[in-house]
C-alpha cells in the first residue's frame, strides 16, 4: 500500500523549481544513522559526519518540494542537481552554509 501512496504523490518533474523568476529555497539536513560510515555498537557521539545527507529543493509559489540524499555536501556534487532541477531565471535562497 505505501507503494501505491508514494506513486500517487510523486510529481514527473519536467518542470524545474523556480521557472519564471521564482524563488527556490535550498538547504541540507542530517538524518538519520548511516551504518556504513559508523557501524552498529561504536559509540554514536555528536556531529553530522555519520548521518545522511539529504538535500531538499523548496519552490515558494508552488510548493513543491523534493528531497535528494547525496554522497556529500561538496560543491562538485551539488552543482549538477542544481542544474539539473533548478530553472536559470530562478532567484536561489541558502542559509550559506559552506
Amino acid at each position: 500500500m505505501s507503494h501505491r501512496i508514494r506513486e500517487a504523490m510523486r510529481s514527473d518533474g519536467s518542470v524545474p523549481f523556480g521557472t519564471g523568476g521564482g524563488v527556490v529555497e535550498v538547504d541540507e539536513i542530517f538524518i538519520g544513522h548511516d551504518k556504513t560510515i559508523k557501524p552498529e555498537g561504536e559509540k554514536k557521539g555528536r556531529g553530522y559526519a555519520h548521518k545522511y545527507k539529504v538535500l531538499s529543493l523548496v519552490n515558494r509559489s508552488t510548493g513543491r518540494a523534493k528531497s535528494i540524499v547525496v554522497d556529500d555536501l561538496k560543491a562538485k556534487t551539488l552543482t549538477p542537481i542544481l542544474k539539473e532541477n533548478i530553472a536559470v531565471e530562478a532567484k536561489v535562497y541558502t542559509d550559506e552554509a559552506g
